[in-house]
């Protein structure tokens, strides 16, 4: 279809005198019909694109033809009478009755900068929008706009080289920005994940220490010693943690150490313990025996074995670690063993005495005499050594001795 701007009505005087003979001859006879004037119609302006720009006046245009009026492209319906038109200075527009309709639309310069100039606008807004935490649902939107803002400056053909270069400037900048916030997004994630893995490693390290007990045993406590230094390697992988955040996990950490170094020395302990304890269990088992084992008939080296072995209990009886209450079970042990020998001793140098007077004959030499009565003499001895025995056994062993020593005071009668 050709375009063609026809003559602008600017004598309005002359108009007026025309338009105004015309409806005269209409009118003026008896015998004809009065016509009244068509009023006029609004352009329709919603297939022009928002913020053109139109020069106020009035226009005609032929049956079929069209008309560019700044960013408006006016066109006249085919097929009838040629159309006003009338352009306000508000932007609307008016097409006279009886004339054929107008449309408008937005002329090629004028939709090709609308449409470059929302996809450029658009695209600044969703880039604009996002933000280091933004998903990567959000930045992919961002980079179809930004696509989209391309292809429309891409297919302008008639917008001038500075709007042009203005629009690419925009979208340069919108690029930056963009490769900027998906450097800050994937930086974010870093970090997240980061602080995620660190935060679990000192969470599970806190489960494995958390879990320890004095009784825990040696695989228990490395394990746990393992958790703390993946904690700290997590930790000091994060190079993107905030120096707020690697301060409290470290903080963290350091408490866990504290806790696992007092579980280590509980841990010790109970095994020195259990070690003391066993050895005055068995010390004292030993002692035991050795005591029950004795009676008047042992021997001195009996009496000094089972003397070495009450020692030795008595010697691990008082472990650092152990209980008041173990030391007082095994100190009574201990002390009733030591009577017991006191007892076994005296009753063994008692027996030996009186079995060396009951061996005396008339015939019996000095040697013999006087062994025997050594022998009285080491009881005596003996009893007089004791320190746990009490009073009434003192008496009786006195007794026998007493008894003992008048038995080799007494002639011996010839057999």
């Amino acid at each position: 279809m050709t375009e063609r701007k026809l003559t602008r009505t600017v004598l309005a005087a002359c108009s007026a005198v025309a338009l105004a003979a015309v409806v005269s001859g209409c009118v003026g006879g008896d015998d004809g019909p009065r016509v009244e004037p068509q009023p006029p119609s609004a352009v329709d302006f919603s297939g022009v694109a928002a913020g053109y720009r139109v020069e106020a006046g009035t226009y005609e245009i032929e049956a079929g033809g069209m008309l560019t009026v700044g960013d408006v492209t006016f066109s006249c319906a085919s097929g009838g009478a040629g159309c006003t038109l009338t352009v306000a200075a508000d932007g609307t527009a008016t097409y006279a009755g009886g004339g054929g309709a107008v449309t408008a639309a937005s002329s090629p310069l004028h939709g090709q900068r609308a449409a470059a100039s929302a996809a450029v606008e658009a695209a600044a807004s969703a880039i604009g929008g996002l933000s280091a935490t933004s998903t990567e649902a959000d930045v992919a939107v961002a980079q179809r706009a930004l696509d989209a803002a391309k292809a429309a400056l891409a297919a302008v053909t008639v917008l001038p080289a500075s709007e042009v270069f203005a629009l690419q400037a925009r979208i340069d900048a919108a690029m930056r920005r963009l490769e900027a916030v998906k450097a800050a997004v994937a930086d974010n994630r870093t970090h997240r994940a980061q602080l995620d893995a660190a935060t679990e490693a000192v969470e599970a390290a806190e489960r494995a220490v958390n879990e320890l007990t004095a009784g825990s045993t040696d695989a228990a406590v490395a394990a746990a010693e393992q958790a703390i230094a993946a904690a700290e390697a997590a930790v000091a992988a994060g190079t993107l943690l905030t120096p707020g955040e690697a301060e409290v996990l470290n903080d963290v950490i350091a408490v866990l150490e504290t806790s696992l170094a007092a579980i280590k020395t509980a841990i010790a302990d109970r095994e020195t313990h259990e070690a003391q304890s066993s050895a005055v269990d068995a010390a004292v088992a030993a002692a035991q025996a050795a005591v029950d084992a004795l009676d008047r008939t042992s021997t001195d080296a009996a009496i000094d074995a089972a003397q070495a072995l009450i020692e030795a209990a008595a010697a691990v009886s008082d472990g650092a670690l152990l209980t008041e209450g173990e030391k007082s079970t095994a100190a009574a042990k201990i002390t009733a063993f030591m009577t017991s020998l006191e007892m076994v001793t005296v009753e063994a140098r008692i027996h030996a005495a009186v079995s060396a007077i009951e061996g005396l004959t008339a015939t019996s030499t000095d040697a013999e005499v006087d062994a025997a009565q050594a022998a009285i003499s080491a009881a005596t001895a003996a009893l007089r050594r004791v320190q746990l025995l009490t009073g009434p056994q003192v008496i009786v062993y006195q007794g026998d001795i007493d008894a003992a020593r008048s038995a080799l005071a007494c002639p011996i009668s010839p057999t």
